[in-house]
């Protein structure tokens, strides 16, 4: 018997594909049950304003938020609000969300202006006519906020800062 004749090969390939479907299987299965797990999905008949989305993160009342191509949704377990340009968002595709030290909720629109929740409300940040201008059409991937209320925006080859005063100031990654 060849060790490693086409049969054999064959046969090796289906016990390994068996073995970790099996453990697969098994870890993914007995843990949820073992666990107590539940899951459960959520659509627009639950009230999402849309299936597709491109980001979620909670914040520090445990409400889930949730990026959309049509505005961005807040859920509490139980209840889905959501927010669109009506109520104050700059644009309603959004594909980023970040919580800052002051826990306001940022979000960045597909035009690349941003908006942030608080106090229960949505507010247009001030100096989205500068940011829109440094831009100038490129797309931006995350946001960060600092304790001085600096708003940092960065793509793939570039990232713009503006300060707390509304000056810019951009840098081209190499």
């Amino acid at each position: 018997m060849k060790p490693f004749g086409r049969h054999n090969h064959t046969s090796l390939l289906f016990l390994l594909v068996l073995f970790y479907t099996s453990l697969w299987s098994a870890a993914t299965s007995s843990d949820s049950v073992r666990a107590g797990l539940n899951f459960r999905s959520y659509s627009v008949n639950h009230g999402l304003p849309s299936l597709q989305t491109y980001l979620m993160i909670q914040d520090a009342n445990d409400y889930y938020w949730i990026a959309t191509d049509r505005g961005v949704s807040r859920f509490d377990g139980k209840h889905i609000e959501n927010f669109s340009t009506g109520d104050g968002m700059c644009h309603n595709t959004v594909f980023t969300i970040f919580k800052d030290y002051k826990d306001r909720i940022w979000f960045q629109g597909h035009s690349g202006c941003i908006s942030y929740f608080e106090n229960g409300k949505v507010h247009s940040y001030a100096y989205n006519d500068t940011i829109l201008k440094y831009l100038n059409g490129k797309f931006v991937n995350s946001i960060y906020v600092d304790s001085s209320d600096n708003v940092y925006l960065n793509g793939i080859r570039h990232s713009i800062v503006v300060n707390n005063k509304g000056k810019a100031r951009s840098q081209v990654k190499t």
